[in-house]
């Protein structure tokens, strides 16, 4: 059967209660809560006898009074017959089969209990039972909602004005006293009726929060486990710290890598922790979870770790501060990198050494070859040409020797006194037939002597490559200039060119050794994507720095800056 919309009188059995059920909205009772499911008959006919049972035992204790006092009182048969229809409802709520009996059933209980109420009133009015009705009115106020807000008082009222005890007409000076009591059951059924409505409202308020912050955890249980599973998934070593620096979340490539080495700080106390060289040991402050305390972020931090129980590893370690406070450390074990770097270096140099001697016999003898005054024209050009891919496969094998040497390894340098104006000019004067084959213009703006104290043939080397790539990626009629700057910090010289240009992200990698943008890869531009690379360690070992601003299809510039005199001293010399 369809249960009715009234509101339940009694307090739920939290077995009956389905987790997550949608409140109902009905007023309630404040000792008799609203249900959120059905009863269970068991629950249902408790309660219902434990309601009734309530004024069951307040007769009792009035009976049990008057009994000791004032025993005539109860002689009196109209006080007998309402004391017996409480009890006899009292018996109806015990025995009763309220769960499987319609629910306005229940209503009989409450009328019952009023209507003995009123008979044992009337039966002595000295008792002051009337006040008795105020617990069948809450009954059915809280259990009936409006319908039994107004039933209750009305029922009462019309109970004690038709069988009210006196004798001959009511008058006027009878009317506080028909109206007291019926008034003040109306103001307690209205009071009750709001209370419960308020309070099933404030419950169902509650309830809803609870099944939100119910989702909201089973949500954050799910994410969590999840983020666990993606975070194991890598290899790297992952944890997290929060606003006060205590370790928080961590995954198991980082329990992993701390059982076989430990942490940071541990092994930089037992001198276990080194930087990139492998040979230095970093300060206390620079150490990366001191870095992250102090709110620094950084990227692929280089240390290498040693231990008694595992072989030495490199790790690229870089830290993120969070948006909501802490932060977080990755560490990427690069060892197997590293290694593979070193060996494609050394296969480099052993490969370009064997070549550089070959190749040096065969432009000695192609020079001689030239010499002959014998030689026609046509024979002339051909070895011209073979000499001329000679002397670049020559400058390829070079440039792989120089990439190739120890990337922790400082150039040698021959200090000395030089001038940058004469360095560029030579430069272009060399580049001028290269220029000429391809009607692009080169031209010089400087003043007529720029002195400095550094190594000119390193200058020269950079200032060379410069200009090559300027005319090699430039467009047939173009342009290559070279500009120089002097003023109180420093030089600052520019090669800037018509050529095609190169991307944000070309641009980034500029000067990462071996890289060449796809275009010019697939293109019959020769490169080995090594020349800014060199430049790149030539000027920084002379405490300057190198630039590089392009767009595609405008061209590009490349600035370097020097120092008049740079006070830098190599880490070999030392």
């Amino acid at each position: 059967m369809r249960a009715p919309k009234f509101p339940q009188p009694f307090a739920a059995d939290p077995r009956s209660v389905r987790a997550g059920a949608r409140p109902r909205t009905g007023p309630l009772t404040p000792s008799l809560p609203e249900h959120n499911g059905p009863l269970t008959a068991s629950s249902r006919e408790r309660e219902v006898f434990l309601t009734q049972l309530l004024l069951a035992v307040v007769v009792l204790i009035i009976v049990t009074a008057s009994l000791l006092l004032d025993p005539d009182v109860l002689r009196s048969p109209v006080i007998l017959t309402g004391v017996g229809l409480i009890f006899l409802a009292t018996m109806m709520a015990a025995i009763g089969r309220w769960s499987s009996w319609p629910r306005s059933l229940i209503m009989v209980l409450p009328m019952v209990d009023i209507v003995a109420i009123v008979l044992i009133r009337n039966g002595d009015t000295a008792l002051g039972a009337g006040l008795l009705l105020v617990f069948p009115v809450t009954w059915l106020a809280g259990y009936f909602g409006r319908t039994g807000a107004i039933a209750g008082p009305a029922f009462a009222s019309l109970l004690l004005w038709g069988v009210s005890p006196g004798d001959g007409p009511v008058g006027l000076h009878d009317l506080p006293r028909l109206l007291l009591l019926p008034i003040t059951l109306i103001f307690i059924s209205t009071a009750t009726y709001q209370n419960t409505r308020r309070n099933a409202a404030q419950r169902a308020l509650l309830t809803r929060q609870s099944a939100m912050m119910t989702r909201s955890y089973d949500d954050a249980r799910i994410q969590q486990g999840t983020l666990d599973t993606v975070l194991n998934a890598v290899p790297f070593a992952v944890v997290a710290y929060d606003a006060e620096g205590n370790r928080g979340h961590r995954n198991e490539a980082f329990r992993v890598l701390k059982l076989r080495y430990g942490s940071h700080n541990t092994a930089h106390a037992e001198g276990r922790l080194f930087g990139a060289d492998r040979r230095t040991i970093p300060d206390p402050g620079d150490l990366p979870l001191e870095r992250l305390h102090r709110g620094e972020e950084f990227s692929d931090l280089i240390l290498w770790l040693t231990s008694p129980l595992a072989p030495s590893i490199a790790l690229a370690v870089s830290g993120r501060q969070l948006p909501e406070g802490g932060s977080v450390l990755v560490q990427r074990d690069i060892t197997s990198e590293l290694q593979a770097l070193r060996s494609r270096d050394d296969l480099i140099a052993s490969v370009s050494h064997e070549l550089r001697t070959p190749l040096t016999s065969v432009i000695g003898y192609l020079d001689l070859v030239l010499d002959d005054d014998g030689l026609d024209e046509s024979t002339r050009k051909q070895i011209e040409i073979i000499l001329g891919n000679s002397e670049r496969m020559l400058a390829i094998v070079s440039d792989l020797l120089q990439a190739a040497r120890d990337s922790d390894q400082a150039f040698v340098l021959t200090r000395g006194h030089c001038d940058l104006r004469e360095i560029v000019g030579e430069a272009i004067a060399s580049a001028e037939p290269a220029a000429a084959d391809r009607n692009v213009s080169l031209s010089i703006s400087a003043p007529d002597s720029v002195p400095m104290n550094a190594d000119g043939f390193r200058l020269r080397q950079v200032v060379d490559n410069l200009v090559s790539n300027a005319l090699k990626y430039n467009r047939d009629g173009g342009t290559v200039t070279a500009r120089i700057e002097t003023d109180d910090h420093g030089v600052r010289l520019s090669i800037a060119d018509t050529g095609l240009g190169m991307s944000d992200q070309d641009r980034a990698r500029a000067f990462q050794r071996f890289y060449r943008a796809d275009d010019m890869r697939i293109s019959t531009i020769h490169g080995t994507g090594l020349g800014l690379a060199i430049c790149r360690d030539i000027i920084d070992q002379h405490g300057g720095s190198i630039e590089v601003a392009s767009e595609l299809g405008i061209g590009t510039i490349v600035t370097v800056t020097l120092p008049h005199h740079s006070d830098r001293i190599p880490e070999y010399e030392l």
